[in-house]
């Protein structure tokens, strides 16, 4: 029995070798005047395989069942071939053409391949993107047998809340998490998983409401966190501390817990120690967010040093006052691009994708949109305004700007898309030049953000 497997090994790559030896041959034509069969002497076989693993499930999460396969299909991965200068040299639009197509001759050199999963959003729910490059040296003459592993390449990010959470605020929280870029809203009832393009930023901001009706705001930046920058697949447990625990030496009478008990002194008061600038201006009365960033990855856990989460004001009426809840205003952030920067659009190719995120911490009351002056003319040949708030419309305005396919956003909603890519073909035939797009949301507690979305038109 010993000397099954050693046999059976030896006669398996016998085989292998003469497979090989027999695809060189029939590639190469070797000794049989190669040249005249149309086959360069100084090329190469590339035999590449594409494989991708599938991120790690959390434990104890709703992840993926033990019998699921780890491995993503990958026919539908796209290929590039890269030479050593960065060129594309082939470029396949599925993996499984690659495959169809057969034997992959390349003239000697060194390559790099990779392979990725199609598209790789600014931020979506379910849209993890795999990658994965490597290198090889393709001889003439010669077969090289290739891997190019995929792995998960964007950020995923979970949320869990704890009991202790939920024992402070209602379940009616909102947690928008963005990456610079991209914005993403979710809901108390979101099931799906977060997933952020990679762009080096990572933040979010979480806002509850207690059981008394008091409105806070938590936000987090993790984005100077070095170990979370080199892992993507991130879970995040939120817990709640309160503010006030009970501590030793509380008064007997509790009715009256300003005078001491008939058997315990009267002591005198401490004197207060200097005031802490860092210090919230509510500790009394606002629970604290304790923030722990777990990373995970195929055979073990990180668990990132916890961290608590600086926490806002209550939110109170006439919250748009200095140092009255003013952290917690709307997001105006631009999908790919930095709002705060002019999107220069060639006039010859002016399909061009322009979105931008609008995220409320309560629900969306108004969208006041002011175009710039370099748009008059043209808006007042439509029959359309130059100031409007796309909240509130009256019916012909809101049937004009839908047949330029204008999307209208969604009143009462918390999460809402400003989309002009339609407009900026028409801006285009209007000619070159600046025209801007003054943005300011409002939600139903009055708290506001604005932005300015500019467009550049320039003659290329």
């Amino acid at each position: 029995m010993s000397m099954v497997k050693p046999i059976t090994y030896w006669a398996l790559c016998c085989l292998l070798l003469f497979v090989s030896c027999e695809m060189k041959k029939d590639l190469f034509r070797q000794g049989q005047g190669n040249e005249e069969e149309g086959v360069p002497e100084n090329v190469g076989l590339l035999d590449l395989h594409v494989v991708a693993e599938r991120e790690a499930a959390v434990p104890g999460t709703k992840g993926e069942t033990e019998n699921e396969d780890i491995y993503l299909a990958t026919d539908d991965f796209c290929v590039s071939i890269l030479d050593s200068v960065g060129q594309v040299v082939k470029s396949y639009d599925s993996y499984a053409v690659l495959k169809a197509d057969g034997e992959l001759l390349l003239p000697a050199g060194k390559y790099t391949i990779r392979a990725f999963s199609g598209d790789d959003p600014d931020a979506g729910f379910d849209t993890p993107y795999y990658e994965g490059d490597t290198t090889c040296v393709v001889s003439a003459k010669e077969v090289v047998k290739i891997e190019a592993n995929c792995r998960l390449s964007n950020k995923k990010v979970q949320f869990d809340l704890s009991d202790q959470f939920f024992d402070s605020f209602r379940s009616d929280y909102t947690i928008v998490v963005d990456n610079g870029t991209g914005v993403l809203t979710i809901s108390s009832d979101e099931l799906r998983s977060a997933y952020l393009r990679n762009t080096g930023t990572l933040r979010f901001t979480i806002y509850t409401t207690t059981y008394k009706g008091e409105s806070y705001t938590y936000s987090c930046d993790l984005s100077k966190d070095e170990q979370i920058k080199e892992h993507n697949n991130l879970y995040i447990k939120l817990d709640a501390i309160d503010a006030r625990p009970d501590e030793p030496g509380e008064p007997s009478d509790p009715d009256n817990p300003d005078n001491p008990g008939p058997d315990e002194p009267s002591e005198p008061d401490e004197p207060e120690g200097p005031t802490d600038p860092e210090e919230p201006e509510y500790p009394s009365s606002a629970p604290t967010i304790k923030v722990d960033v777990s990373l995970v990855e195929k055979n073990y856990i990180i668990e990132v040093p916890s961290d608590f989460v600086e926490v806002d004001k209550p939110d109170v009426p006439g919250g748009n006052e200095p140092g009255e809840g003013d952290k917690l205003l709307p997001s105006i952030v631009g999908q790919g691009f930095n709002i705060s920067e002019a999107i220069v659009v060639p006039k010859s190719k002016p399909e061009r994708t322009v979105k931008v995120n609008i995220n409320t911490p309560g629900k969306l009351a108004s969208l006041q949109v002011s175009i710039s002056e370099s748009m008059w003319e043209a808006l007042d040949m439509v029959g359309i305004d130059h100031n409007f708030d796309m909240c509130n419309l009256s019916a012909d305005l809101e049937k004009k700007l839908s047949d330029l396919e204008l999307a209208i956003p969604t009143k009462g909603a918390v999460s809402n898309v400003f989309d002009i890519t339609s407009f900026v073909p028409l801006i285009a035939i209007v000619g070159e030049g600046t025209y801007s797009f003054s943005i300011k949301a409002v939600d139903e507690a009055g708290k506001s953000a604005s932005a300015t979305l500019t467009i550049k038109m320039v003659d290329e």
